[in-house]
């Protein structure tokens, strides 16, 4: 493949859009300089490299596309959804935050990569009732739960490598987050449950006000900062697919795709 390294200049549709789609899916375009855009970031067929994109609008990788952030990069954005095709690489140190959901449907392990010492920010929900589940912010789990210990979130180590496991995970000042198993990442029907469940190296509450639900759902991590009250477990009636996927952005690339 190719590497082609850019700036912002002409990048971006009078929208503040940037759409990334390649000749050939073994390209990668290299954002080289400090990046600020008002509108989305959709990436398809290729890869997008970034090292310092911010944003408020959101991030879509579909059709075979894939994102890199560098090492010590940092991506913001609104909500990110990954097609089944999609990759993701976050190197060491580097940062993803986000102000609403984080979804994807990749079933390869492979494909889903979080280094040492990167981290997934979410930083949604901020100020949202319990009850209110409808201004969470969700995050999709897709690890297969080899246990052991549900209740004291102690986690098989096998299952914090090539398990869609995160590095860090930090609740932002605030924020509320659900859980959710709403795409089988075909992990479900593991050892010690049907669903799929999230493992995360450390687990880091940016103040006490946040909360973490885990909605039915295992958590398992090594390491938390913060209190144990701050994570909850009350199960949360189902949302609709197609609302899930119109709030993540999957049903509009679903729609793309069918059209292309």
């Amino acid at each position: 493949g190719t590497t082609r390294a850019m700036t912002s200049a002409g990048l971006f549709d009078n929208q503040g859009n940037l759409n990334v789609n390649l000749d050939d899916a073994t390209q990668t375009v290299t954002l080289s300089s400090r990046i600020n855009h008002t509108g989305s970031l959709d990436v398809q067929t290729g890869t997008l490299a970034v090292s310092d994109v911010s944003g408020d609008g959101d991030v879509r990788v579909r059709n075979g596309g894939g994102l890199r952030l560098s090492a010590n990069a940092r991506l913001t954005g609104s909500n990110l959804a990954l097609d089944a095709g999609a990759t993701l690489e976050a190197l060491s140190g580097s940062q993803i935050t986000l102000s609403g959901d984080f979804s994807f449907s990749i079933t390869d392990e492979t494909a889903f990569r979080f280094d040492n010492n990167s981290t997934l920010q979410m930083a949604g929900g901020a100020g949202a009732a319990i009850g209110d589940w409808g201004n969470w912010a969700r995050l999709e789990v897709g690890g297969l739960d080899l246990g052991t210990d549900a209740l004291a979130h102690i986690g098989d180590p096998a299952g914090f490598v090539d398990n869609f496991s995160l590095e860090t995970l930090t609740i932002g000042a605030g924020s509320r987050i659900l859980l959710s198993d709403l795409f089988d990442n075909g992990n479900r029907s593991g050892p010690f449950g049907d669903a799929e469940a999230l493992y995360v190296d450390t687990l880091i509450f940016a103040d006490t006000d946040g909360l973490l639900n885990l909605n039915g759902l295992n958590l398992y991590y090594n390491t938390l900062i913060g209190l144990d009250g701050q994570i909850i477990d009350q199960t949360v009636v189902p949302v609709p697919a197609a609302a899930w996927l119109f709030g993540s952005g999957l049903l509009a690339l679903a729609g793309l795709g069918r059209r292309r």
